[in-house]
């Protein structure tokens, strides 16, 4: 079985293409990313599984589990049947299993960025509320804007992805985050809705005496 570091340029395919190949990485702090490789299938068949430290495969991580789905013309994100993203806490390794020809060139951990992470520093906090409240209304706009759901304008959706992922509700207990969603919800959209006025009141034009 093959070893590889995580990040590194490479290219594996099956030595003999009746035999599948089963490559493993060294151990790595997954951290709830998502995975994506480049690959080329070729006809063939890609699976990825992720294994624990014992070099067992987790469970609802199995090879049979996953799914590749296309992200771009050339990486596939890869998916289980359970799970979109990989481990939250601790270090697992990743296991490819090529058949059919398939070749493997590299991989990517890529964080997973919240809806309402204008910055994208890993927190929805008071930054992004002041970014949100900055653009609100604004037309053309893109994801550093405020605008979550990538339909080109600062709106109540995009604050309202915004409460939903507030920091202050990702740390409380399980029966909290629901009421602590719709009181940061309202705060950010009555924020908004004040700059805004204001934001009128002082383009409005003097009149001539």
């Amino acid at each position: 079985m093959a070893e590889f570091d995580r990040g590194r340029l490479i290219r594996n395919a099956q030595a003999d293409p009746e035999s599948p190949a089963s490559i493993e990485t060294n151990l790595l702090a997954t951290g709830g990313m998502e995975l994506l490789v480049n690959a080329d299938l070729a006809g063939g068949v890609l699976g990825v599984g992720v294994v624990d430290v014992g070099g067992n495969l987790v469970e609802g991580y199995g090879i049979d589990d996953s799914m590749l789905s296309t992200y771009d013309d050339l990486r596939y994100l890869v998916s289980w049947t359970s799970h979109s993203a990989l481990p939250l806490a601790g270090e697992y390794g990743l296991r490819f299993e090529l058949d059919g020809g398939a070749s493997l060139y590299a991989f990517e951990l890529l964080p997973i960025v919240l809806p309402g992470d204008a910055n994208e520093d890993g927190v929805v906090d008071g930054s992004d509320a002041t970014i949100l409240a900055a653009n609100w209304l604004a037309s053309d706009a893109d994801w550093s804007m405020g605008d979550f759901n990538e339909d080109g304008i600062v709106n109540d959706i995009d604050a309202t992805l915004m409460a939903a992922n507030w920091s202050s509700a990702a740390s409380a207990s399980v029966s909290e985050p629901a009421a602590l969603g719709m009181l940061a919800m309202g705060g950010i959209v009555l924020l908004c809705r004040w700059l805004r006025r204001n934001k009128k009141r002082n383009q409005k034009p003097n009149k001539k005496e």
